[in-house]
């Protein structure tokens, strides 16, 4: 499918303190099926300081079924990582990337609804930002950003492999789920207060602070505020449905 909407790079700033420790996350969980067993249920936005994340076993079954429309992401969307993922240093300061695993497999908007469920966060947000960063293509490659909602996995010029970013790589790349369970574990940090680096009066449960900051690593500068309103954009249109 060719994107309806031209896909953003996702440029971020190196966070000011640069942590020494390079998390890995070994997945040991047995992926669900990529057909949902529960009836389903809209995700929203989960109040700050809600006990998350919920469990993969759970979203899984409370996904609700949804028909793949970028066909081009069906080898993605089946692969959950099957060896050790490797955060990078941006990833350190935050405690949730310790619980994201991509141990899930179904369609694109699926995966959206269920890394929404898991963090708490609004699966429409999930799926417009989607739209924007990668016109719902998992291939979608920008300056060392990677995936469905493109993860900065190094610092632009830095070699992929060598995850200094949020890092992740060659698994953010090659599935869905962890590209999404990344994107939105960070989203929910944001919201909970914890990624005070942010500066400019960064404050809790500002949802649209936070997608801007995923794209500029700036709380509310005009590069972020003008995302934001790209992403609002397809929200209201419901761009996703129209691929």
């Amino acid at each position: 499918m060719t994107p309806s909407v031209t896909p953003t790079l996702t440029p971020y700033v190196t966070p000011s303190v640069t942590p020494t420790v390079t998390p890995t996350v070994t997945p040991t969980v047995t992926p669900t099926t990529s057909s949902p067993s529960g009836s389903g249920q809209f995700f929203g936005l989960a109040p700050v300081g809600t006990s998350l994340p919920r469990s993969d076993a759970y979203c899984a079954s409370q996904v609700q079924p949804m028909a793949e429309n970028v066909p081009a992401n069906t080898t993605a969307n089946r692969t959950a990582p099957s060896g050790p993922v490797q955060f990078g240093p941006w990833a350190q300061r935050v405690a949730n990337f310790t619980r994201v695993d991509g141990n899930f497999t179904g369609t694109t908007g699926e995966i959206l609804e269920w890394a929404a469920c898991k963090w708490g966060w609004d699966q429409d947000y999930a799926m417009a930002e989607a739209v924007i960063e990668s016109g719902w293509r998992q291939s979608e490659v920008g300056a060392d950003s990677y995936g469905i909602l493109q993860v900065k996995v190094s610092p632009t010029g830095s070699s992929p492999s060598a995850n200094m970013g949020w890092g992740g790589y060659p698994w953010v790349q090659q599935s869905t789920a962890l590209d999404a369970d990344a994107q939105m574990a960070y989203l929910r940090a944001c919201y909970d207060g914890d990624t005070p680096w942010l500066g400019n009066g960064y404050q809790a449960g500002d949802a649209w602070g936070c997608i801007g900051s995923w794209f500029s690593g700036n709380w509310h500068s005009a590069a972020a505020d003008g995302y934001i309103s790209r992403v609002q954009a397809e929200l209201s249109s419901q761009a996703w449905l129209k691929l």
